[in-house]
C-alpha cells in the first residue's frame, strides 16, 4: 500500500500565511500610490481589527494570563515602528528585491528567541544562516563584472528601502516571539484584537486622521485587510503548535510569491535574478525548521 503523506497542521497553516502575506503585499504596494506610509499602516491595523472585532466578541474575552498586557505592550510598539516602516520601505523600493528582506527574520531569530521564549536550535542550523546570507547577497548583483564582489552586500545596505526592511526584519524577530507569549496568555483572536487595536488608533493620531477618505482606494485597501486577517489568525494559530522560528520560516515563503507579483503586476526587471536570492533566502529559512 502506498504510504500516506500527512503534513502538519501547523505547516498547512504557516503556508496559508504566506499565501496571504504576499497578497496583501501586493494590494498595499498598490494602495501606496495614494497614500503615505503612516495611513496605509493606520487603515491596516484598523481595518484588520474591524474584521477581527465580530470573532472576539462571539467567543468572549478569553482569560488573561500575567504576561500578556506587558507582552501587547511592547509587542503593538514594535509593530507600531515595524508596520510604518515596512509601507515605507514597499513606497520608496521595488516589491521583488525590497520583500525577501524579511527572511533575515529567521537569522535574528537564532539570538531572540533564546532569551525571549527559551527556544533554542541547534548548531548545524548554520547552514541556513549561510544560505540566508547568500541569497541576500545573489538578490542585489547586478552585472558579473561588479568592480567589487562585496558590492551586493554594501548595496544592501545602502539602498534605503532595503536598510529600512532589515530593520523591520530585526524588529519583527522581537515581536513574533511576543505574539507567542500574547496567545498562550490570552487567545489567538484577542490577541490581534489589542495588538491592532492600539497599534492603528496611535497611527491615526501620528497620520493626523484619515483625511478626504472618498479618494481612497478601498477596493485595494480592503482586499489588503481580508488577507492580512486570514494570514495573520493562521500565524497566532499555529504558534500554539510549532516554534517560533519554524513557523516565520515557512511564512518567508511569501517572498517567492511577492517577487513573481512584482513582475507581473508592476513590471519589475530581474525576475530570474531576483528569484533565484529569494529562494535561496527561503532555502535558508527553511534549513531552519
Amino acid at each position: 500500500m502506498p504510504t500516506e503523506i500527512r503534513l502538519a497542521p501547523w505547516l498547512l497553516l504557516a503556508s496559508l500565511t504566506a499565501t496571504c502575506e504576499a497578497t496583501k503585499d501586493l494590494f498595499a504596494k498598490r494602495s501606496l500610490q495614494q497614500l503615505s506610509a503612516t495611513r496605509l499602516a493606520a487603515l491596516l491595523s484598523l481595518l484588520t481589527t474591524l474584521l477581527l472585532l465580530p470573532i472576539v466578541l462571539w467567543q468572549g474575552i478569553p482569560a488573561i494570563g500575567p504576561n500578556f498586557w506587558w507582552s501587547c505592550l511592547l509587542g503593538s510598539s514594535l509593530n507600531l515602528v515595524a508596520f510604518w516602516l515596512y509601507a515605507r520601505a514597499l513606497q520608496m523600493g521595488e516589491l521583488s528585491l525590497v520583500a525577501p528582506i524579511v527572511n533575515l527574520t529567521p537569522l535574528f531569530l537564532l539570538l531572540t528567541s533564546p532569551l525571549i521564549v527559551a527556544e533554542h536550535l541547534a548548531w548545524q542550523d548554520s547552514a541556513g544562516v549561510i544560505l540566508l546570507v547568500i541569497g541576500a547577497y545573489q538578490l542585489n548583483r547586478r552585472d558579473r563584472d561588479s568592480s567589487s564582489r562585496l558590492q551586493p552586500l554594501i548595496d544592501l545596505w545602502q539602498q534605503p528601502a532595503q536598510r529600512i526592511m532589515v530593520f523591520v526584519a530585526f524588529l519583527w524577530s522581537i515581536t513574533s516571539n511576543l505574539d507567542k507569549i500574547g496567545v498562550q496568555s490570552s487567545d489567538p483572536y484577542f490577541w490581534l484584537l489589542c495588538l491592532f487595536g492600539s497599534t492603528g488608533i496611535v497611527l491615526l493620531i501620528l497620520g493626523r486622521g484619515l483625511g478626504p477618505v472618498r479618494k481612497y482606494p478601498w477596493r485595494s485597501l480592503s482586499a489588503m485587510a481580508i488577507f492580512n486577517s486570514v494570514g495573520v489568525v493562521a500565524q497566532m494559530v499555529a504558534l500554539n503548535q510549532a516554534t517560533v522560528v519554524q513557523i516565520i520560516s515557512v511564512k518567508r515563503l511569501s517572498t517567492l510569491i511577492g517577487v513573481v507579483y512584482g513582475a507581473v503586476f508592476f513590471g519589475e526587471q530581474q525576475l530570474r535574478q531576483r528569484f533565484f536570492g529569494a529562494a535561496l533566502m527561503m532555502a535558508g529559512a527553511i534549513v531552519l525548521l
